[in-house]
């Protein structure tokens, strides 16, 4: 039996690239070598545009990917610049300390001139010290030691924000990101 090959030309295949989605785009650089050779960095750059905005497709480029110091401490600056407030009650917010949990948990350099200017409040740079200091050789030892921080709440297992219409809860069973229940932002 013989199969006939057919070759798509490297423009088109560039035009349908650029209007996947992001968890798209990291997957069909896994579709063969080719693809991964010629998209992979284009796909890691992603990770861009997705932090503070959508943790589930944030996570997987994160996990998926190997980036450097100085690409963490880039990812990091947009990250302390673009920070979100959830809720945990009506009238107590939290800083959505997700991302740069990854972010430090994955190297980036806490004490980087460029990210410590950016920071606005003294809290939040007390709380990527103290993100900092519960890591551990583990994932699951450095969240033991970030629930047993207050300053923290809200990368506790059992923190849940209020529910808003932006916001929607998970169940443990569905999904499992810090070992507990966990809730994205839309």
């Amino acid at each position: 039996m013989e199969f006939n090959r057919v070759f798509i030309d490297n423009d088109i295949i560039s035009k349908i690239y650029e209007y996947l989605d992001s968890r798209s785009k990291v997957r069909f650089t896994h579709i063969c070598s080719n693809t991964y050779n010629n998209y992979s960095m284009l796909a890691r750059r992603e990770i861009l545009n997705v932090i503070n905005k959508d943790y589930d497709i944030f996570f997987e480029l994160i996990r998926r990917y190997k980036y450097t110091v100085d690409e963490l401490n880039e990812i990091g600056l947009i990250g302390v610049k673009t920070i979100n407030i959830i809720w945990g009650s009506s009238l107590k917010g939290y800083y959505d300390l997700r991302y740069l949990f990854e972010i430090i948990y994955k190297g980036m350099d806490i004490k980087n001139e460029e990210i410590v200017k950016n920071i606005k409040d003294e809290r939040l740079l007390l709380m990527i010290k103290e993100i900092y200091n519960c890591k551990s050789f583990s994932r699951y030892e450095t969240q033991v030691n970030m629930n047993k921080k207050p300053l923290l709440t809200s990368l506790h297992v059992s923190f849940t924000p209020q529910n808003k219409d932006d916001l929607f809860y998970i169940e443990r069973n569905i999904v499992s990101r810090f070992h507990g229940s966990v809730w994205f932002i839309n």
